[in-house]
């Protein structure tokens, strides 16, 4: 793979993040009659904190992303015919031909990201949002998993939003039965 592909592979996963950042940002409206109604969990941290911590948590899923986007190998070539095989062309590229299902999950976590936000926020349901938390938990366990029989580095990256996540899930939980 050659360091434009690599480059190209960082940016995609850069870009993915920050999709997922913008699509979550335009669900939440903290400023809401509704949201501002509600009884806040005892341990609610401020919130012009939520912002610093997605975004780190942002920089460091988009860093897990690409290192294994970059050691899924394949390539925007086309791939050489097989000498020993008379019946083998050339192949068209495959841009990830290995970890696809690592990198299912990352996209199954950005979509479940932005869900969250539009069934807390937008249906106001911070029950229904529970249900989709906890399985952005079970996904993100999942990835952690995954993506450290690729990367311990780029499992590592992924920790501090487990953390976070569970720290949101009690959050969440105080907003559906307070509520």
């Amino acid at each position: 793979m050659s360091a434009w592909e690599k480059t190209l592979r960082v940016a995609l996963s850069v870009l993915f993040a920050a999709a997922v950042a913008l699509c979550s940002q335009a669900f939440t409206d903290t400023s809401s009659e509704w949201f501002r109604g509600l009884t806040p969990p005892t341990l609610m941290p401020p919130l012009e904190v939520f912002p610093i911590v997605w975004g780190i948590l942002g920089a460091l899923f988009a860093a897990s992303l690409s290192i294994v986007s970059i050691r899924s190998g394949g390539g925007l070539r086309p791939t050489a015919a097989d000498p020993n095989d008379p019946n083998s062309g050339v192949r068209r590229p495959e841009l990830f031909p290995r970890n696809k299902s690592t990198l299912m999950l990352y996209l199954t976590y950005g979509v479940l990201s932005a869900l969250w936000s539009y069934t807390f926020y937008m249906l106001q349901n911070p029950a229904g949002a529970l249900f989709v938390l906890i399985a952005i938990l079970v996904v993100t366990a999942s990835l952690i998993s995954s993506a450290s029989k690729i990367s311990p580095v780029a499992a590592a990256l992924l920790l501090p939003g487990f953390v976070w996540l569970c720290f949101a899930l009690y959050l969440n939980y105080e907003y559906a039965f307070l509520n």
